[in-house]
């Protein structure tokens, strides 16, 4: 009487797919929290730190090289939905 109750009624088959399947759904869970752990390993051994280095260049200007540009037009500035309304505000 070794064999359980379900192998003698012919439920064997049954219930060696219900633990194969479970086995293989804690066997993917595993991986992918393994596989969760290592990015966050490689998240924090990454170096994430910026310097703040401005690029300087002798005798340069502090304006933008647009604003200096005489050929540059300047844009033209339409009333808005009141002017085009006729409305006085």
């Amino acid at each position: 009487m070794g064999k359980a109750i379900s192998t003698l009624f012919g439920g064997g088959d049954k219930a060696a797919k219900k633990a194969a399947a479970a086995q293989a759904r804690a066997v993917a869970s595993a991986e992918t929290a393994r596989v969760a752990q290592e990015n966050i390993q490689k998240n924090f051994a990454a170096d994430l730190k910026q310097e703040n280095v401005s690029n300087v260049v002798a005798g340069g200007t502090a304006e933008s090289v647009d604003m200096l540009d005489p050929l540059k037009k300047k844009k033209s500035t339409a009333g808005g939905l009141a002017a085009t309304l006729g409305i006085n505000v």
